[in-house]
């Protein structure tokens, strides 16, 4: 999720993104970046497009681009979703902005999942609304800390956790895992290997459908 220039959420990894066939914003490459955490540079804001031209700008000349309010309503047809957020600029901000514009939605606010990089943005989150869904990802800040990842998860109530594929035979998932942590496995991309260390809970994918996990659960 990242901020258009008049300060509406979007769904848009990366303003710099050149495989979308979106000629309208090649001249972002041209922009210069700002250093912030965890590997995402930032455009500063006055740069980057309006909600309007945003959705404007098609996907390969064929999608149409979602803001978050779209997201929103596409939940409210499907009660049994939840939406995991990937926030890539402040989190205070963009949580801030959603419950400025959604408190008064209960439901949906329970339908998110907060995913955050430490545990510094998720109590700067948790001051802003108590939300009842918690992810922590260990891939981008804890390596290989194992038991940080466990301690932090125990004190905040964190019952899901990213873990980057890697570690699926550290002895320290058995420990995650007896806590009752949920562990989605994240970025993996290759199925046939997903397949060979599966452990039954689920994977942040981009290409790996759920119908091929069901077929290894069913199995």
């Amino acid at each position: 999720m990242r901020f258009t220039s008049d300060d509406e959420i979007v769904l848009r990894h990366d303003w710099t993104q050149v495989d979308l066939g979106q000629p309208e914003f090649e001249y972002l490459q041209q922009i210069e970046r700002q250093p912030s955490e965890y590997l995402q540079e930032q455009i500063p804001r006055e740069y980057l497009p309006t909600l309007e031209q945003f959705k404007q700008a098609r996907i390969l000349s064929k999608y149409t681009p979602l803001s978050f309010r779209d997201v929103v309503d596409w939940m409210k047809s499907h009660s049994d979703a939840y939406m995991v957020l990937d926030v890539k600029e402040d989190a205070k901000e963009i949580y801030t902005w959603i419950i400025e514009h959604f408190k008064e939605n209960d439901e949906m606010l329970n339908h998110l999942v907060v995913s955050c990089y430490d545990v510094q943005d998720l109590e700067d989150v948790l001051k802003i609304y108590p939300f009842k869904n918690i992810m922590l990802r260990q891939h981008a800040v804890y390596p290989d800390k194992f038991d940080e990842l466990l301690s932090n998860c125990n004190k905040y109530k964190v019952k899901a956790v990213n873990i980057n594929l890697q570690y699926a035979d550290d002895e320290k998932i058995k420990d995650i895992r007896r806590a009752g942590i949920k562990i989605f496995w994240a970025v993996e991309n290759d199925f046939e290997e997903y397949k060979s260390k599966y452990l039954g809970d689920g994977v942040v994918s981009d290409w790996i459908t759920e119908d091929e996990i069901g077929n290894v659960i069913n199995k």
